[in-house]
């Protein structure tokens, strides 16, 4: 008799723990949810929109391009501005159609690395180029979100108007990516998909033309063909 109240003692023992157990396991899961949900109100209430939109707008071609004569003072901080010239180039001051006299001139095309996210006109790395050789004139083409075909793209409408000797193209894994893409960070999707719809054909076009960027110098090529009903929906 008294081994089995003390068995039923134990046994009621462990399940008394085994509750509470299970209780504070409960009430732990429970916190962690509240605090996880409240961390994600944090997110969502403290986080800025999409940088590019304060300085792009919407290009059928392209899907966006920064808007000529911008100028916001605090950009990426206090006193961190972002400018752009009258051409929609991240530049200080205009760029003629010449190349100034004793000056080298080069293009640099690339995403937001080019673009210089984070940093003000005059510590880009493409402006920087131009502060470590004063023979260069520096051309700063690049632009947030950007996949390899878009910065081509770009460069060989916009940058056909001015002369250069030069194209610097700076690129990571991503902007290969992107190509395959009708979204960035899931906002600008529509401009990009349109600029896909309006070349109807374009993206594989754009990858034969994007090859070209990896030839050196300026050999002859042959323009990659197109299907027949890609060039009647230009």
């Amino acid at each position: 008799m008294d081994t089995s109240r003390t068995r039923n003692k134990k046994m009621g023992f462990a399940r008394l723990i085994a509750g509470n157990i299970a209780i504070f396991g409960l009430l732990l899961m429970t916190v962690e949810g509240l605090a996880s949900y409240g961390l994600l109100v944090r997110d969502v209430m403290t986080t800025n929109s999409l940088a590019e939109r304060r300085h792009t707008t919407y290009d059928p071609d392209l899907g966006w391009v920064n808007e000529p004569n911008v100028y916001i003072p605090d950009m990426y901080g206090p006193g961190v501005y972002l400018r752009t010239n009258a051409q929609g180039f991240r530049n200080n001051h205009e760029i003629n159609a010449a190349v100034p006299a004793g000056k080298v001139r080069v293009v640099c095309s690339g995403d937001s690395f080019t673009f210089g996210y984070g940093v003000d006109n005059a510590h880009t790395w493409c402006e920087q180029l131009s502060v470590l050789d004063p023979r260069l004139e520096t051309v700063n083409m690049g632009q947030g979100g950007y996949g390899v075909d878009q910065a081509y793209l770009w460069y060989k409408r916009d940058a056909a108007k001015i002369e250069h000797q030069v194209q610097l193209l700076a690129f990571i894994t991503d902007d290969f990516y992107r190509m395959l893409s009708d979204s960035f960070a899931g906002t600008i999707c529509q401009a990009r998909t349109r600029s896909r719809k309006r070349h109807a054909c374009g993206q594989k076009r754009a990858r034969a033309e994007a090859s070209l960027l990896f030839h050196v110098g300026h050999a002859k090529y042959r323009e990659p063909e197109e299907p027949a009903h890609c060039r009647v929906l230009k």
